[in-house]
């Protein structure tokens, strides 16, 4: 059970802000090759930087999980 935590885990060795890496974002076009989509979580200070990303890949479906949650669940995480 995953009780009341239920923050997805990063990968081993993935990159802290997977939307400011080249390394990363570079071999997010190997989804397409499988025809697989990329489902994102991010906080809404970072839609505008996943929005960038999608345009850059039109060929990958992109899903955007919980429409940008606030970065804490209180009034400076709804403020940004």
């Amino acid at each position: 059970s995953r009780g009341d935590d239920s923050r997805r885990r990063r990968l081993p060795g993935a990159p802290r802000d997977f939307l400011a890496s080249d390394a990363w974002s570079g071999n997010l076009g190997l989804l397409r090759d499988y025809g697989w989509s990329f489902d994102a979580q991010v906080y809404y200070q970072q839609m505008p930087a996943l929005g960038a990303l999608a345009r850059r890949y039109p060929d990958v479906q992109f899903v955007l999980d919980h429409a940008g949650m606030p970065a804490a669940p209180d009034e400076a995480g709804f403020d940004g």
